[in-house]
């Protein structure tokens, strides 16, 4: 074998040797795996964002400190990302806390700044029997808290929540850079006397009480006391007796008791309504188990039931409450407005008036409460209340269709066919004229109001100086329009001596038989539709020109460009007339000035966006 392996396979053998060498020289085609792989790492940033979450979640939630030292939360947390470890209850309770609230004052200060705000002012005593005032800033849907005082052993007098209310807005306007326009609480004495004092120091301030809580006063003026303690009774035994609770849990159709509480508002409605759903059903209960109902507490509560006369009174006190509570659930919804509340209000004294006699001593007591609810704040609401400006706007477009329809009625009464149109532009163009010169006098004659952005919040804004030039600008609109008036009923003839064309002698229909034919005539219909979109979108756009353009041009140059705007289209207008006077093709002008118009708000729109997105990004730079 020797001889035949050294004769025969030698090369062999040195080929074998030099490519293990090779190889073993070379690197390996595949890398090593590393041990990061095989662990899942958390640098220090993620840790602190990590740490936020987790303060964020214990402090949203109201839970204990010491859950996060909990060996099933931490199992929790390693299963979701194994490199992270939780922080312990003092480092919680401590540096994350404050990072987290400095973090959220931040973002309510860049939300509140410049904003105006509703404060808001509430006092309790806790489960510790600690004496607090809180106080919180509300703009929009967003409630920011803002400070809570410890009382110690002061009392909750009007004078002591004066000081601490005036302390609380003087905190928000400097620190939040906003102004406090209104304060709202509850209607207590105290509390109610609070805030007359704080409006007298701030001349402006709006100030309003919980009309829930002035709800929740009526219901406890016209609640029946007795039966309600005797409805409580029955609730009790039911609630907290396991076997008259199971003997009800039994029966197909019962539901829980309701136990009224003072600080849940129409618990005691809900108990009264608990007890009509269920009464037959505890009829049965207590006839059929004797032995159940027969000593103490228990027999009372089965004389109780058994009482007819009870059940009636029963039934009427939920025709008292019931609309009570169905107003405290109205007013406490989401986004509900000044002017919804008073809706409300009135919509809950109709319902006592509906009753007639049964309900009179009811209305009584809630004219009463709603006296001491309701003052001229919820009317100004309600007057400005986006239905009750929509219904104005469509009384003011009715108004408009006599101005309107009177330039069509002159130009072919007075002017031969040639000059129609330009007469047409010129009555219409007229009346845009006078559009624009609003620009200029409201804005000019009526100040601006002072101090709304000011943090010193002692200065009240200039109410009487602002309400007296808006009537003195109201007051010579009326003037103008009252001279026109005048001018017209004494000279203008209702036709020229000569009719400028067969058209103008024509004899017209009479009113409702014109109406009659436009309401049957599709093209009238058309016609109609085009020509109140047009100008609806272009003048609601245009009056409302000072608030889309509020964040890049101030008011008077808003004004301003409202002005030029308007008389620009007034001469252009009156020239387009005259050129349709000579020239005909109407429907090419007006397709061509469509067009033009769309291209012009396309332009106008697009730079309003340019510049509100230029700002945003230059804010997020800096």
């Amino acid at each position: 074998m020797k001889k035949h392996f050294n004769k025969f396979h030698t090369n062999t053998c040195h080929e074998h040797e030099q490519a293990t060498s090779v190889a073993s020289l070379e690197p390996s085609a595949s890398k090593q795996p590393k041990m990061s792989q095989f662990v899942v790492s958390t640098n220090p940033v993620q840790k602190e964002q990590f740490d936020k979450d987790v303060g964020r979640f214990f402090f949203a939630n109201n839970i204990s400190f010491r859950a996060v030292e909990s060996p099933y939360f931490k199992k929790l947390v390693k299963s979701l990302h194994p490199g992270y470890e939780p922080p312990n209850r003092q480092k919680l309770g401590d540096q994350i806390l404050n990072n987290v609230f400095s973090e959220q004052q931040e973002i309510a200060r860049k939300r509140l700044s410049g904003k105006m705000v509703t404060m808001n002012v509430d006092g309790w005593t806790n489960c510790n029997n600690e004496s607090l005032v809180c106080c919180s800033v509300q703009f929009a849907d967003q409630v920011y808290l803002l400070e809570t005082f410890e009382m110690g052993a002061e009392r909750h007098t009007a004078e002591n929540l004066t000081q601490l209310s005036l302390k609380a807005i003087k905190y928000a306007e400097e620190s939040y850079e906003c102004t406090v326009v209104a304060l709202t609480t509850d209607n207590a004495e105290n509390m109610t006397k609070m805030r007359r004092l704080v409006a007298k120091k701030i001349d402006s301030l709006i100030h309003v009480g919980c009309v829930a809580h002035q709800f929740n006063l009526l219901a406890k003026d016209l609640t029946p006391k007795q039966i309600i303690n005797k409805i409580t009774v029955i609730a009790k035994l039911f609630k907290n007796s396991h076997v008259p609770h199971g003997l009800l849990a039994k029966k197909e159709g019962s539901t829980k008791p309701v136990i009224p509480s003072e600080v849940r508002w129409n618990t005691s409605v809900k108990l009264l309504k608990w007890y009509i759903r269920n009464w037959n059903l505890l009829r049965q209960v207590t006839n059929e188990n004797p032995d159940v109902f027969a000593n103490g507490n228990s027999n009372t509560v089965k004389k109780y039931i058994s009482d007819l006369a009870l059940y009636h009174q029963v039934e009427e006190g939920t025709k008292v409450l019931e609309p009570i509570a169905i107003a405290v659930d109205k007013v406490q919804g989401d986004n509900v407005t000044l002017a919804d509340a008073l809706q409300i209000w009135k919509e809950l004294l109709n319902n006592y008036r509906e009753l007639g006699a049964e309900g009179r001593e009811w209305l009584s007591s809630a004219e009463y409460r709603y006296d001491m609810s309701v003052d001229g704040v919820f009317f100004a609401a309600h007057a400005l209340h986006p239905k009750i400006i929509h219904f104005g706007q469509i009384l003011n477009g009715i108004a408009g269709t006599l101005p309107m329809i009177g330039s069509s009625l002159l130009s072919i009464t007075w002017f031969p066919p040639y000059q129609r149109r330009l007469a047409t532009g010129i009555s219409v163009c007229s009346q845009q004229f006078g559009f624009a010169i609003s620009f200029i006098v409201g804005p000019f004659l009526v100040p601006e109001p002072k101090n709304l952005t000011s943090i010193a919040p002692y200065k009240p804004v200039n109410i009487e100086e602002i309400q007296l030039w808006t009537e003195v600008y109201l007051l010579l609109q009326v003037i103008c329009v009252l001279i026109v008036f005048v001018s017209i009923v004494l000279y203008f003839p209702s036709k020229p001596p000569i009719p400028p064309s067969p058209v103008a002698n024509l004899t017209r229909a009479s009113f409702l038989e014109g109406l009659l034919c436009l309401t049957i005539n599709s093209h009238f219909w058309l016609f109609a539709t085009v020509f109140v979109l047009f100008p609806g979108f272009f003048y609601t756009y245009l009056s409302l020109l000072s608030v889309v353009l509020k964040d890049i041009l101030p008011e008077k140059t808003c004004a301003l460009l409202g002005f030029y705007a308007t008389m620009a289209g007034s001469i252009a207008g009156v020239f387009i007339s005259k050129l349709s006077d000579k020239i005909g093709h109407l429907k090419h002008i007006l397709i061509v000035l469509g067009v033009i118009g769309f291209g012009s708000f396309l332009i106008f729109s697009s730079v309003i966006y340019f510049f509100s997105i230029t700002e945003n990004l230059i804010s997020a730079f800096i």
